[in-house]
């Protein structure tokens, strides 16, 4: 048992599941692109029904409301984290598995933006189990990935832990900057690390190549 392994076998499968066809599927596919596009506020269950072409209550049978479906959403948005961590790990060029890790997550929160909201909504990880677990998943993938074989010390989760908090800490922030008049989200999320590396008293970033 890994000291981060908090999912249950179902959970674990559930979070992994694959769509296949149907109007549930259909609705979430739809419903990310609108998310993604215009919101979380522009999405309702009667303008996705009349985009798919059916009735709300076709949709009300699969989501009993708005936030149950926004919470298959961030089911999705995890998923998709989660995949871009193995892409990352799968190819390091040069950076360590956290320099990576790190990257992937700051990337996917500055081209999804929209999407990250949904997925770190407290109202939907408070009130849906589903998103929860899918973010213990897409937290598993991390933990795993910067401390490769090192499952049984309590150590390494720990900093995992702190490492995933910061993560959102940074994401948050730059996001806001994102709407703002302050400094560029990348420059932002630069003073931070620094910051970090500062209080660490050691380098977590890939140093740049002598000109």
């Amino acid at each position: 048992m890994k000291d981060w392994d908090f999912l249950t076998p179902s959970a674990a499968l559930r979070t992994d599941s694959i769509r296949v066809g149907g109007l549930r599927g259909r609705a979430i596919d739809v419903a990310l692109k609108m998310v993604e596009a215009r919101g979380a506020e522009a999405v309702n269950l009667r303008d996705l029904a009349s985009e798919l072409g059916t009735g709300p209550a076709s949709l009300y049978y699969h989501f009993a409301n708005k936030d149950a479906l926004m919470a298959e959403l961030a089911v999705e948005g995890f998923r998709r984290l989660r995949a871009d961590f193995a892409a990352a790990l799968a190819d390091l060029r040069g950076r360590s598995p956290l320099h990576a890790c790190g990257d992937a997550y700051l990337k996917y929160a500055r081209i999804h933006p929209r999407l990250y909201r949904v997925m770190y909504a407290e109202r939907l990880l408070t009130g849906y189990p589903v998103a929860r677990e899918a973010e213990a998943a897409a937290f598993a993938t991390f933990a795993e990935g910067i401390s490769p074989g090192e499952t049984s010390n309590g150590a390494l989760a720990d900093r995992a832990m702190a490492l995933w908090a910061f993560g959102r800490g940074i994401a948050a922030l730059t996001l806001s900057a994102a709407e703002g008049d302050g400094p560029p989200p990348r420059e932002l999320s630069r003073q931070i690390v620094r910051g970090l590396e500062s209080l660490m008293g050691q380098p977590i970033r890939r140093p740049r190549p002598a000109e």
